[in-house]
């Protein structure tokens, strides 16, 4: 791995970093950098941080699949659903049901993500 500095030219004094990883891909999977730095006193919650949006890399023609993730997402659907539930915060129960509706189809696609492993 190698990395380096460099100062843009412009007056926000933005810095640059450049970093080179060889990274093995032996299955689907999705790549993010995350970068943590110090607690700050302008920062209300914690360490300064941030995280890049993914990049999906496909091996094969062959879709993510983790049995693991689509059972977490199964088990944190039903949460959110108790917790539609316990807030029934709506103004009409049509507005519930279609979130009720769009959390269930969502939770009925990770079962199948399961299942398919």
């Amino acid at each position: 791995m190698a990395a380096h500095d460099e100062t843009a030219g412009d007056s926000a004094g933005l810095r640059v970093r450049r970093l080179g990883v060889e990274l093995p891909i032996g299955r689907s999977s999705w790549i993010a950098l995350r970068v943590r730095g110090p607690g700050s006193p302008i920062i209300f919650d914690g360490p300064v941080w941030a995280h890049t949006s993914p990049v999906y890399v496909r091996v094969a023609g062959r879709r993510i699949a983790s049995r693991p993730d689509a059972e977490f997402f199964v088990a944190w659907i039903e949460q959110m659903l108790r917790v539609v539930d316990a807030r029934n915060r709506f103004a009409r129960t049509e507005d519930r049901r279609r979130v009720e509706s769009l959390f269930r189809s969502a939770q009925e696609e990770y079962r199948k993500r399961a299942d398919a492993r």
